[in-house]
């Protein structure tokens, strides 16, 4: 902070840049990240994912209703290699257009 610049000090004293005293420690640079801060994107989706196999595998929910992860991945990746799915997906998107048309 600066405070209002005395009338004694020389001018070159108000305008000099502020310099730590001799002892003083050196303030630290910014902080590295921990090991668990770069982990924290993926520790909600894994947990995500273990929750939904755990309900599933354990009957709370049926799987007709919630079919397992696996299952879903699975599927999705069967419907993007050969599947319908990119071409069902082009006509939704086309069909979307076409009412905003």
């Amino acid at each position: 902070m600066t405070g209002p610049a005395l009338a004694s000090e020389p001018v070159e004293a108000r305008n000099a840049p502020w310099t730590p005293a001799a002892g003083a420690p050196a303030l630290p640079s910014q902080p590295r990240p921990s090991a668990w801060r770069k982990l924290m994107p993926f520790v909600g989706p894994a947990l995500l994912f273990i929750v939904w196999d755990a309900v599933v595998r354990f009957g709370f929910i049926k799987a007709i209703l919630l079919p397992l992860p696996m299952d879903t991945l699975l599927t999705l990746v069967t419907g993007l290699a050969g599947g319908p799915l990119l071409t069902d997906f082009a006509v939704t998107v086309k069909r979307t257009l076409q009412a905003f048309a």
